[in-house]
């Protein structure tokens, strides 16, 4: 049997990327076949498991790129896979070690970078997830994505000035980098840094956002500033609209709040305000029955002082 090289088979795949799923079946049944003919074939292995993945049959795919691996240990792009199949199952820990097994094998594999710092941002390693996508920043300067992504994690440290820049730099590099433009449209709307606070250019983005995808975490996005703006029309229109794509408890109360003519930033300091308020009468009992106790206790100690 002719040896097949792996990477072309890999390109060939990604080339016929959006029909691949319907092939998939059937590529799973002409591998196995070839498994059977010759069970030490790693591509084999490889490729049906790329099919398995595909599929979304993410435990089948890992078995199949385990074998591959256990056959040619050195292919960095089969623990690339399999990592990417862990990140899918959220087994994060395990998918960090197969990428930089990954990078390990091939330094520049920028895609190895990228998730691995993905695993970490999952685990809340948020500054060493920035070191990798650095590294991947030094292997392509030009990459809208990955400078959105970087100003992603910056969010989550709450450096929200950096966000903003680097955002903003994502949107200069790529017009349709949607992700950028409703990122930046939340910062707008609701960050806790008030100076960066600009209802009017959020509103801009988010439509620049919901225009170029229509992802329900968009219209969220667009639904909100319009209701931080008190146009509370087309907040319900919107929310409305969110309820549509994703009917979930949260999207739902959002409508009933903007009906009512109130923002959901609002409700949420309204909510934080009463959490608070209950925390403090329950501190306040406990501290009552401390006192209480205490009482009780000194008197048991001094029981002449009661004969008193």
């Amino acid at each position: 049997m002719i040896k097949r090289n792996r990477v072309r088979i890999f390109l060939i795949i990604c080339l016929v990327f959006n029909l691949s799923f319907l092939f998939s079946q059937s590529s799973i049944e002409y591998h196995t076949r070839d498994i059977k003919i010759n069970p030490k074939d790693s591509d084999a292995y490889f490729s049906r498991g790329f099919a398995r993945l595909v599929q979304g049959l993410c435990d089948d795919a890992i078995l199949d790129f385990t074998q591959a691996i256990l056959i040619s240990p050195n292919e960095a792009l089969t623990y690339f896979f399999r990592g990417r199949c862990k990140f899918m199952k959220t087994y994060y820990l395990d998918a960090l070690n197969d990428f930089t097994k990954a990078i390990a094998l091939n330094k520049n594999y920028l895609a190895a970078y990228f998730f691995r710092a993905k695993c970490k941002f999952k685990m809340n390693e948020f500054n060493k997830a920035l070191e990798d996508i650095d590294k991947t920043l030094e292997l392509s300067q030009e990459n809208a994505d990955l400078y959105a992504w970087k100003a992603y994690v910056l969010n989550s440290l709450k450096d929200y000035s950096a966000a903003e820049k680097l955002y903003l730099k994502a949107i200069d590099l790529d017009k349709t980098c949607h992700f950028a433009y409703n990122n930046l449209a939340w910062i707008y709307t609701a960050c806790e840094n008030k100076q960066l606070i600009n209802i009017p250019k959020a509103i801009s983005l988010s439509k620049e956002a919901v225009k170029l995808q229509k992802k329900d975490t968009y219209v969220d996005t667009l639904a909100c500033a319009y209701a931080e703006n008190q146009d509370f029309k087309n907040a319900m229109k919107y929310a409305a609209e969110l309820c549509h794509l994703n009917p979930s408890e949260i999207n739902i109360k959002k409508l009933e709040l903007f009906k009512s003519k109130k923002s959901y930033l609002q409700w949420v300091e309204e909510k934080a305000k009463i959490e608070q308020e209950k925390e403090l009468k329950k501190h306040q009992a406990i501290e009552k029955q401390k006192t209480i106790w205490q009482e009780i206790t000194s008197k048991n100690k001094n029981p002449k002082s009661n004969n008193k």
